[in-house]
């Protein structure tokens, strides 16, 4: 009988990682785990993990731990060893067989991370939004100082986190249409030349909405509020003695 399968499936298609090494000589040195979630982010291309130290923290349900591992993604062997601690628990990990591992680490495949070649080149500069922009122009010559090109612009490279390389003289935009791309990039920046003339700039006011009975602010409206109240409680009262009648004359 075939599986039916209620609301949305798992991404995670595996195990715990500790339930895999705690079976494991020496908790799995040197063998190869991988992450099935990987796998389905950037599919046909290499991932794998080579477990280097593992020190479980022999929990009642064995999911936590520290491992240490070298780690290869997407076709890259990174420079440096990875901490798996806080991924460890999640059900998402495989073991290979030692007997599989040379087909499927494919490593004639796999190149050596170069920072200058494989990390991201993003912008030294990023431009000031609009309004930022003119607040920062207007205070500059109200101190009487001259206003360049490069006192607007803001130091992207100073909020960049991990590997990269920075295009200097490069300014990225500020403007949002221009980083997001397809399905998403039906967004359109705001224009005012675009708002009509018989615009009403006139403040709303109406009724619908709002509360029914106003809030008390000490020194506004208190005769008011209070007019309120004694009129809603005659209602109550009329209602009340409107069901003692009924029941009444039953």
């Amino acid at each position: 009988m075939p599986y039916k399968y209620i609301g949305v499936k798992s991404l995670y298609e595996g195990r715990p990682l500790f339930k895999l090494l705690c079976h494991l000589k020496d908790f799995g040195k040197n063998r190869i785990v991988y992450r099935t979630f990987e796998y389905y982010q950037h599919p046909g291309e290499i991932h794998f993990y080579r477990i280097l130290k593992a020190q479980p923290e022999m929990d009642e349900k064995t999911l936590h731990g520290r491992v240490v591992a070298e780690r290869i993604f997407r076709g890259l062997r990174l420079t440096n060893p990875v901490l798996l601690s806080e991924e460890a628990y999640k059900p998402d990990f495989r073991l290979v067989p030692k007997e599989e591992e040379n087909e499927f680490c494919q490593w004639d495949k796999v190149t050596q991370y170069d920072i200058k070649k494989h990390a991201p080149h993003r912008s030294e500069f990023m431009a000031m939004p609009p309004l930022l922009k003119e607040v920062i122009r207007r205070q500059r010559l109200a101190r009487g100082e001259k206003v360049e090109a490069k006192d607007l612009l803001l130091p992207a490279y100073k909020i960049y986190s991990g590997d990269h390389n920075i295009n200097e003289g490069e300014v990225d935009s500020s403007i949002l249409s221009d980083h997001i791309t397809h399905p998403y990039d039906t967004h359109k920046d705001f224009d005012p030349a675009m708002i009509p003339d018989e615009w009403n700039y006139e403040r709303y006011n109406l009724q619908v909405g709002h509360r029914k009975w106003s809030g008390y602010v000490e020194g506004h409206g208190w005769e008011e509020h209070l007019a309120k109240e004694e009129a809603e409680q005659a209602y109550l009262d009329k209602l009340n003695l409107k069901a003692k009648l009924q029941e009444q004359q039953v």
